[in-house]
């Protein structure tokens, strides 16, 4: 998942035009809820998917804003029109959502963070994995050269000359 929507992230216009999106579908399902008088006690639950899903596909700054436009509408559309009782309980499920959601976008960031360190990691090993066999074979091919020139140096005996012949093909191949 984090490899399929790295794109979005590394692109801010894609990656917060996704992320509004998921805000608005889940701001149309609360919408529909309420239609069908199914008054949550919470009514930031349907936001829940949207606020996780955002940072992955949109990065911080989309979550972020996801949060925040979750969060106030929810406050101001779907509490009762005295948000503040004199027990404060929906402040206590306001602090609740906005310390959940926080926490949440803070582990996405540092997950993203990490995975694109595990990348570069990768492609670094990647690197140096080629640039090792490169090296390899070039010493390979070196000692085979170095075969054939002792090979010319022998006068008398065809099986020694065939024995290196041989030994420098075999490398030349490995190589």
């Amino acid at each position: 998942l984090l490899m399929a929507t790295r794109r979005l992230r590394r692109r801010p216009v894609a990656g917060m035009a996704a992320a509004l999106a998921l805000f608005a579908v889940a701001f149309a399902a609360r919408l529909a809820l309420g239609a069908l008088g199914l008054k949550a006690p919470l009514p930031f639950a349907t936001f829940a998917p949207a606020v996780l899903v955002a940072p992955l596909v949109g990065g911080f700054p989309a979550g972020l804003l996801v949060v925040i436009l979750s969060g106030l509408s929810a406050w101001f559309l779907f509490l009762p029109a005295n948000p503040l009782p004199s027990d404060g309980a929906n402040l206590v499920v306001l602090a609740t959502y906005v310390l959940s959601s926080l926490l949440i976008l803070w582990v996405m960031h540092v997950l993203d963070d990490e995975f694109e360190r595990l990348i570069a990691e990768r492609e670094r090993s990647e690197s140096l994995f080629r640039e090792l066999q490169h090296r390899v074979a070039n010493n390979l091919q070196t000692v085979s050269t170095i075969l054939r020139l002792q090979e010319r140096d022998i006068v008398d005996g065809d099986t020694g000359r065939a024995a290196l012949r041989d030994a420098g093909g075999r490398l030349a191949a490995i190589g």
